[in-house]
């Protein structure tokens, strides 16, 4: 009796022991899964769980204006988690190719990023905006340049301030919540990490993101397929537009390096044969040394001089200077450069940038072109070239733009610019451009005689193709040539340099047209119709 009493009572302190164990065995279990809540939960906050990058950012690029010229576009990014909800919305909204594609990695039980082109709404994808840097309809491609895989500047402005650009670089990421085995949590949000993403740092431009955009709508729909312009506001020297073509499509430069014509050089920073256009120069120079410009000569339709003979489109009988102007009578300028001196032409050229390069940002050089010397010049014949733009001159469309702008206000140059300022990631804006009071190149009443005669060559010259109703315009066409017969004719280059008033202020405008008939039907059509679309603000 006693044994069995014994082995009972054994028997019942092993159930009590084994109860004890188990019950402090339970206890152990459930506070190691609270912990483990909680430890998920504080790791969470110290930045684990999955991590993935929807979008990278750096400095953008502005206009006058404050308005984006890189960054313009959005695109939908999702962050889906992998669950049977998401699936089921996914599947409703996507094609069968890209769901199948989806399903794959979410079948894996992992999370994946999506682009989308519309805000898919379930508990299980967020849906955020990105912000593609470029793409092949933003603006100014040339100027703003492009970067490399790792975010860097190759060339144009995203190359001349890698550094400060970088400097306001941020990122957007999101994170999923995951168990201690890397399991996707389910019921838990999508946590977005906004690290300074598409912050406002940057640089500010003097392009006005509406000229523009008109200059190269313009210069596209009127099929100048080579070429440049670019437009300058007279009263500062501002470069509003600058345009270069062939354009390149900056987010597949790769296919670019294979057309012809090099879509990736910059023409609008290049020199060319000058020409007509030129023309306004040694009538300057001439009224500046007291040429009387209303003294008229008679064009026979040619001239000799130096044992050659130099010839008009047709004979023009007698003329003044603006009539000169106006009807391009090469034989009025070689005569009336007979009675100049020769070095103070030179000289006149040069105080308007001839002949010099022009840095507009670090790397981003706008060519000097030549402007022949007096020893070059020593010969009759190489004058007379000289006096209508041919011969060995050449010069950049920003140095036309320049002379052109410099009448037009009343005689004053401004060194042309293209640097505004900063903006911090605040907004706070900080000038990058020294001031620099005008240079006094012509005097006031021989800056508005010239002006007045390129209106005259506008509404009774050769300049017609550029006239806007209700608009003031004012300019010259040039048709010259360049020596170059690679492709069995002679290259022509054509111009057309003028100026039009909007919102009572003054802009020089330029376009060239490289391998052209001439200005009248290649460029002065160009300048017309940006005319007009900026015209049509008003």
């Amino acid at each position: 009796m006693k044994k069995q009493k014994d082995r009972k009572e054994v028997k019942r302190a092993a159930i009590v022991f084994i109860s004890l164990l188990l019950a402090f065995g339970v206890i152990p279990l459930r506070m190691m899964t609270i912990l483990l809540s909680a430890s998920q939960k504080t790791a969470l906050g110290m930045g684990n769980g999955k991590v993935m990058t929807v979008g990278e950012s750096r400095g953008i690029i502005y206009d006058c204006n404050m308005e984006r010229l890189i960054g313009c576009d959005s695109t939908k990014i999702a962050a889906v988690k992998p669950t049977a909800g998401a699936l089921a919305e996914l599947k409703n909204r996507l094609n069968n190719e890209d769901f199948l594609k989806a399903d794959e990695v979410l079948a894996k039980g992992e999370p994946m990023l999506l682009k989308t082109n519309q805000s898919l709404n379930q508990a299980d994808i967020l849906t955020l905006n990105t912000y593609d840097r470029s793409s092949a309809d933003s603006l100014a491609h040339h100027i703003i340049g492009y970067t490399d895989e790792s975010g860097n500047g190759v060339c144009g402005l995203e190359k001349s301030f890698n550094d400060l650009l970088n400097s306001y670089q941020g990122s957007l990421k999101v994170r999923f919540r995951c168990d201690a085995t890397g399991k996707i949590l389910q019921g838990e949000p999508i946590e977005t990490i906004d690290n300074g993403y598409d912050n406002s740092g940057g640089i500010v431009l003097t392009l006005n993101k509406s000229f523009q955009q008109a200059l190269e709508n313009s210069m596209d729909i009127c099929a100048l397929k080579t070429g440049a312009a670019v437009i300058l506001d007279c009263s500062d020297g501002a470069i509003c537009a600058m345009v270069s073509r062939p354009d390149y499509d900056p987010t597949n430069v790769a296919k670019s390096l294979k057309q012809a014509n090099s879509p990736l050089f910059n023409r609008a920073l290049g020199a060319y044969p000058v020409g007509s256009v030129f023309k306004l120069l040694i009538a300057a120079a001439a009224m500046e040394q007291g040429i009387d410009p209303a003294k008229e000569w008679t064009c026979s339709g040619s001239i000799h001089v130096g044992g050659s003979d130099f010839g008009c489109l047709k004979v023009h009988g007698k003329v003044n200077m603006p009539q000169a102007l106006a009807y391009s009578c090469n034989c009025y300028f070689i005569h009336l450069m007979e009675q100049l001196d020769c070095e103070s032409v030179l000289e006149c050229a040069e105080s308007f940038g001839f002949g010099k390069s022009l840095q507009l940002a670090d790397g981003l050089e706008s060519a000097g072109g030549v402007l022949p010397s007096q020893t070059m010049l020593s010969a009759p014949a190489a004058r007379a070239n000289f006096s209508f733009g041919q011969g060995q001159l050449t010069a950049s469309v920003l140095q036309i733009a320049s002379l052109y702008a410099t009448v037009l206000s009343y005689g004053e140059y401004h060194v042309p610019y293209l640097i505004k300022g900063q903006v911090d990631e605040t907004g706070k804006f900080t000038s990058l451009h020294s001031y620099q009071p005008p240079f006094k190149l012509l005097r006031k009443e021989n800056a508005q005689m010239l002006s007045d005669f390129l209106g005259v060559a506008v509404r009774e010259g050769t300049g017609k193709a550029a006239q806007v109703d209700g608009a003031d315009c004012k300019g010259k066409t040039a048709t010259a040539q360049s020596g170059d017969f690679s492709t069995g004719k002679e290259r022509l280059v054509s111009w057309f340099a003028g100026g039009f008033t909007w919102k009572s202020k003054q802009y020089a405008m330029v376009v060239l047209c490289d391998d052209g008939v001439s200005g009248s039907v290649d460029c002065a059509p160009v300048f017309a119709a940006t005319v007009r679309r900026i015209l049509a603000w008003s």
